[in-house]
């Protein structure tokens, strides 16, 4: 597990993934061993509880926005750069949902579902740092989430090995080219505003919350004796 090597200059991005490392490490061994065990039903266990992170991401934005504008002194490039961000991701959801019709999950099924126990208490974390400490926090969650975009060969090949259609990973294609460009301003902000020691803690507190959590919810498929639905 190495840092994106755009980041080289990045004196405080660089530190924060490298704090990262053991706990990225250790996740990215249960998802190995959870695709070796659980195969395609696992990877779309996953896959499906990404569509309900990509949901529950529009109103978390709202919720990071509402509180950064009660801040005594509004961090106007942080506003600015969240207002944007949001125009970006607009249309994810239903390019997600694509992908899970794809899969052979049917509309009625998505609607009717909801996120894993797991991923709740995951975004739950993140929203109570956001009120309780700081709407900076969403640069933590966005850390891990958006600003390590896949590597497209690799998911090519993973879902080849198990038989899923290629068809079924547009949004992950769509994520591994502009999270490319994405990341670059939260790289700035994290740099211009975690100068502050209690911002850097926070921002690894949220980025490795984000990582246990989704760790935690592999753990759970691999334990599951019966794959999850969704």
């Amino acid at each position: 597990m190495t840092s994106p090597s755009d980041v080289a200059d990045r004196r405080i991005v660089k530190s924060l993934y490298e704090q990262l490392v053991p706990i990225r490490a250790l996740v990215h061994l249960v998802r190995n061993r959870l695709i070796r065990e659980k195969g395609a039903a696992g990877w779309r266990s996953c896959y499906f509880q990404n569509y309900h992170t990509s949901r529950a991401t529009t109103a978390f934005f709202e919720l990071v926005e509402r509180e950064a504008s009660r801040l005594p002194e509004k961090p106007v490039k942080f506003l600015e750069w969240l207002h944007l961000h949001k125009l970006e991701e607009a249309g994810e959801e239903t390019m997600f949902r694509e992908d899970l019709l794809t899969l052979g999950y049917r509309n009625e099924q998505i609607d009717s579902s909801l996120p894993d126990e797991v991923i709740l208490d995951m975004f739950g974390r993140q929203m109570a740092l956001v009120v309780c400490k700081h709407p900076f926090a969403l640069l933590g969650f966005l850390l891990v989430t958006e600003c390590l975009p896949s590597n497209i060969s690799a998911v090519q090949n993973e879902i080849a090995s198990l038989g899923i259609s290629p068809r079924a990973i547009s949004t992950i294609r769509y994520h591994a080219k502009e999270d490319i460009q994405h990341r670059e301003p939260i790289f700035d902000l994290i740099e211009l505003y975690a100068k502050d020691q209690r911002i850097y803690e926070l921002v690894y507190f949220a980025a490795a919350s984000t990582l246990v959590g989704w760790g935690l919810f592999f753990d759970k498929v691999i334990s599951n004796p019966k794959p999850q639905a969704g």
